[in-house]
Order: C-alpha cells, then structure tokens, then sequence
C-alpha cells in the first residue's frame, strides 16, 4: 500500500467543492513554480530565496494535509540561514521536490487539470 501523500479533509472542512478545487489550483500553480525555484536558488547558492520560497509555500502544504513537507521546510530554511551549500540541504529540495511533483501529478489527475 502506497503512503498517503496529502490529505484534503481541512480543506473540505471549510468549503464547498467549488473552493476545495480553486485551492488546489492555487497550490498546484505555487508547488510548481517552488519546486523549480528552489532547484535553481541551490544551484546559484541563493540562499534569501530558498528561505525565502521555503517560508512561502508552508501555509499551502499545511491547507493541503502534508505535514512530512511543513517540517521539510523549516528545516530548509533553517539550514539556508546559514549561507552555505551542504549535502543536507541538497537532500532537503530534491525530497521536496519529489513529494510535491507526486502531489501536483496526482491533483492534477484527480481534478482534471492541465
């Protein structure tokens, strides 16, 4: 049995289908676009933006039930804080980056999205 991802129950529980599917449009569009930001900041060593993306798409990944990905995060920012490449923080994006492409893959499948 495959692990579950992401879990909508918040989001259900605070509006109708209508705004669950505009929230994961959002997230989908956000996750995205952080993903890439997030690869490319590593690769120039900017460090302000990875913190900075890191800090930003929390609040999403808390609407859209994946707690793993919140810790990820702070820990990414924590660790950029210190201006420097390190394995670690390597890890932390491409983890990211692996889960949240899994999640937008799935959502876009799941509501019919492009």
């Amino acid at each position: 049995m495959s692990e579950q991802l992401y879990n909508l129950e918040q989001l259900e529980s605070i509006g109708d289908a209508e705004f669950v599917k505009r929230m994961i449009t959002i997230f989908v569009k956000e996750a995205s676009g952080a993903t890439e930001k997030l690869l490319q900041a590593y690769k120039t060593d900017d460090f302000a933006t990875i913190k900075y993306v890191a800090h930003r798409i929390r609040p999403s990944l808390n609407n859209l039930g994946i707690p793993k990905m919140k810790e990820v995060t702070i820990e990414m920012e924590d660790i950029a804080s210190q201006n420097t490449k390190n394995a670690r923080l390597e890890e932390l994006i491409n983890n990211f980056n692996d889960v949240v492409t899994r999640v937008v893959a799935d959502l876009k499948a799941k509501y019919s999205m492009e």
